[in-house]
């Protein structure tokens, strides 16, 4: 909810900024960027769980061997998809979105030994408070954290890119408190706000995105931007 918006919130602005004419998302899962944004794009993943949104075209397919031709979409995004992967796979995943990609690729991360720690607190608190922990927090402590240098050194020599930071370490542990509390009442104002008031929740998010950052976003530039 609250925290995917977070996460999407920079690509949003990059997709009304160049308006993509093909997209990509690999481990996308059922929505993807599709719960913020109704363009229709490809969405990639190793299984898809619930309802998917109606505009994504589901290939159930391994981020480290895409069935697509070179250059087949002009903006590929991968987002919090790297954590997931063993270390020795990482590399090929961003090859992969790098080759489908004819202008942009957009790769995010929660970055080295900071953000893993911070989810760790986090895990903690869901069991102090009884409640659930995701699949995917499950999941973060399986493998190091990506390093930004790490990724860096995946990228093809030459390629122009943009290094950013996206959403603070603590607010990002507050804002999963809020969605993952025991509360029906406190879960449900992080839904609306995520999908009721939008604009105000993008606001505010885009306001509070200081360091320290949960995740590490490179926007990779295949070619020279025009529009």
């Amino acid at each position: 909810m609250l925290n995917r918006l977070a996460r999407y919130q920079p690509i949003l602005r990059l997709i009304r900024k160049y308006r993509p004419s093909s997209l990509i998302e690999i481990g996308s899962g059922s929505k993807g960027i599709g719960e913020f944004c109704s363009a229709k794009f490809v969405g990639v993943d190793i299984a898809f769980e619930g309802n998917a949104v109606p505009h994504i075209n589901l290939v159930q397919a391994s981020g480290a061997k895409l069935p697509f031709r070179d250059n087949s979409f002009e903006m590929a995004i991968c987002m919090d998809v790297l954590e997931h992967v063993e270390p020795s796979s990482r590399g090929q995943v961003i090859q992969e979105a790098l080759r489908v990609a004819s202008r942009f690729v957009v790769i995010g991360f929660p970055a080295g030994n900071p953000a893993q720690d911070s989810d760790l607190k986090l895990i903690a608190w869901c069991k102090q408070k009884k409640a659930s922990v995701p699949g995917w927090l499950d999941e973060h402590m399986r493998f190091p954290f990506p390093e930004e240098a790490q990724v860096v050194s995946s990228l093809t020599p030459g390629l122009t890119f943009l290094h950013l930071g996206n959403e603070n370490l603590w607010l990002h542990r507050i804002i999963c408190k809020w969605e993952l509390h025991p509360s029906v009442l406190m879960r449900r104002c992080a839904y609306m706000f995520a999908y009721r008031l939008r604009f105000l929740s993008g606001f505010i998010l885009s306001l509070v995105n200081f360091p320290p950052y949960y995740r590490a976003l490179f926007i990779v530039h295949k070619v020279p931007v025009r529009r």
